[in-house]
């Protein structure tokens, strides 16, 4: 890193590591910051708070991301092209650097973010981006775990902020070195946050679809039964339609709400005048 951008100040955050890695940090004289609350949501909270900076550049320290490429994804975001640059994995990755699984459910989490937000991104999850102080500055981070990367793009989505993408050469992991990933667990835990952040950025599609769907099932089910209220699939099929019209109001109202609240988060960021 010193190498490809010898202006930055590297800054090493130590979430509970059990081997030397804090030491060597030290001993390399960098700028090291311990996190004892464990997950990396939590550690890319702390750094988004800890750090001040024109600019930012997050990576994984477990050696499979290029320092090189440095140049490349901070270019966009000072020439003001991006407020965010991601490094996308997909382009040259080394044999043997993504483990089972993890390359489809990344195909199916970028493309199921890019139709909802109209987007058109290709790697979701990776860890290495650079953004602007802007970013770091108003961009919310709650997550505790790995789902932290959608959370920030999908966060960034709904800001009206613009992302790009840099192919990179992804690496394999170095001899001795674990990722602690599990795939099950945190895949589901990466829908979950999915889910809910579709829920929350997005509630007029989210409860809309379902009132919609409420609303087209109970309309079957009582031309099919026409609509005899004396027979439970007639009260079934009213229950629907009236449930599917109060998740469409639902979905308006905090739809309505959400509007409002973009409205004052732009107004409490906006930078001062001269």
């Amino acid at each position: 890193m010193r190498a490809a951008c010898p202006a930055a100040e590297i800054v090493v955050f130590d979430n509970n590591s059990t081997d030397r890695s804090a030491a060597i940090a030290a001993e390399k004289q960098v700028r090291l910051v311990r996190v004892s609350r464990q997950g990396k949501g939590n550690v890319v909270r702390a750094m988004l708070k800890r750090v001040e900076a024109d600019v930012y550049v997050m990576l994984d320290a477990d050696a499979t991301y290029p320092a090189d490429r440095i140049p490349d994804l901070l270019r966009p975001v000072i020439d003001g092209s991006s407020d965010m640059v991601v490094g996308a994995r997909f382009g040259r990755p080394e044999a043997g650097a993504f483990r089972r699984f993890h390359h489809t459910g990344n195909r199916i989490l970028c493309r199921s973010v890019s139709l909802i937000w109209g987007a058109r991104l290709t790697d979701v999850l990776s860890g290495y981006r650079a953004f602007s102080a802007e970013v770091a500055r108003i961009l919310p981070v709650v997550s505790s775990g790995f789902e932290v990367e959608t959370e920030m793009t999908v966060q960034a989505l709904f800001y009206n902020m613009t992302i790009s993408e840099v192919d990179i050469e992804y690496r394999a992991r170095p001899e001795g070195s674990f990722s602690k990933l599990r795939s099950y667990r945190d895949g589901f835990a990466i829908f979950l946050q999915v889910v809910h952040l579709l829920r929350a950025y997005k509630p007029l599609t989210t409860f809309g679809g379902l009132g919609l769907v409420s609303i087209g099932v109970g309309s079957l089910l009582g031309l099919s039964t026409s609509v005899d209220l004396s027979r439970p699939a007639g009260i079934l099929a009213v229950t629907l339609i009236l449930l599917g019209a109060l998740l469409i109001s639902t979905g308006l109202i905090l739809h309505t709400l959400n509007f409002r609240v973009k409205e004052l988060h732009s107004v409490i960021t906006r930078r001062p005048g001269p």
